[in-house]
């Protein structure tokens, strides 16, 4: 008689197992976040399906036939959960992008801060013209590292 998934907030019936393999059912443990201190599951414990992703399941047989029965991978562990959001690739790259857009916006800024709080003297140049001095600066923190001269 199939049972309800373990999962909290989730109403399903039947599903999979948890695995025998110690370090695994840890896994499966965590991930279902049971809330319950030092929850174990019993042997009829069940997480449903929908705690998983098409990658979980493997596609051909031992055989190397196509499968026809879902079996999930033996590494696999349950991963979409209700309190977790489930970003779709679009979403993924779209964060990903707004991540890089923002480490370049800090990066300029940095710069500017730098340029902002940088004096150079013209009777430096006016004295000894033949000799160029500059700054080297880190560019994220804005740091001054060493002043060089050619």
């Amino acid at each position: 008689m199939p049972t309800q998934c373990c999962v909290p907030l989730c109403t399903n019936k039947g599903g999979h197992r948890f695995p025998k393999d110690s370090i695994l059912r840890k896994k499966w443990i965590q991930a279902v976040k049971r809330g319950e201190h030092k929850w174990k599951p019993s042997s009829r414990s069940v997480v449903c399906p929908n705690h998983f992703d098409d990658s979980d399941y493997k596609t051909t047989t031992n055989e190397g036939d196509p499968a026809q029965i879902r079996r999930l991978k033996t590494d696999s562990v349950p991963h979409i959960f209700p309190w977790k959001s489930a970003l779709t690739p679009s979403q993924r790259r779209r964060r990903e992008r707004g991540r890089k857009l923002q480490a370049t916006e800090d990066s300029r800024s940095a710069w500017k801060d730098v340029g902002a709080n940088v004096e150079i003297s013209l009777e430096d140049f006016e004295q000894e013209p033949a000799k160029k001095m500059f700054l080297v600066v880190q560019p994220v923190t804005g740091r001054f590292v060493k002043e060089a001269t050619l």
